[in-house]
């Protein structure tokens, strides 16, 4: 049975477009050996990011985030140990800066994210919901665009 947990946090420090990209390369890499897969959002400073795997990587993957540095008031919103298939399969860790996108239906889940983002204490449910309609969109491979760069997450 695989685990998934969900958390918000904050930007302990500013993070630019190439801060962002590396942050992701080392991700994936990371991820592709712990067996994790998953999904990152960034608005404005605030984080939210869903990560699903075997226990044993998932437990290490939240102490790790807990003892980052470059990140503070992280609150797991959302926690399952009851997935029988990965959501995220085919993203050993997909990314999205809320905003940036230019498909209609991408900038709509987007906006509803970044309602959720804004909530003191966010329904982790809803968080989980609204993450996961990421995979079920039209061409649901996200990119990461920075810096000129064009990073399949798939």
């Amino acid at each position: 049975m695989l685990h998934q947990f969900a958390y918000i946090s904050n930007e302990k420090q500013y993070f630019t477009d190439e801060d962002l990209r590396v942050l992701m390369m080392r991700a994936r890499e990371k991820n592709k050996r712990m067996e994790l897969t998953g999904l990152l959002l960034y608005d404005n400073g605030a984080f939210l990011q869903v990560l699903e795997g075997p226990q044993d990587s998932i437990e290490i993957m939240k102490q790790e985030l807990l003892n980052d540095s470059r990140h503070e008031n992280m609150d797991v919103i959302y926690s399952s140990d009851k997935l029988f298939e990965r959501e995220f399969a085919n993203w050993r860790m997909g990314f999205q800066i809320l905003g940036s996108h230019k498909n209609k239906d991408y900038l709509s889940l987007d906006d509803r994210v970044k309602e959720l983002l804004k909530k003191a204490k966010p329904n982790g449910a809803e968080a989980h919901d609204l993450i996961a309609q990421y995979t079920q969109l039209k061409n649901s491979s996200i990119n990461l665009n920075l810096i000129g760069t064009n990073i399949n997450v798939k």
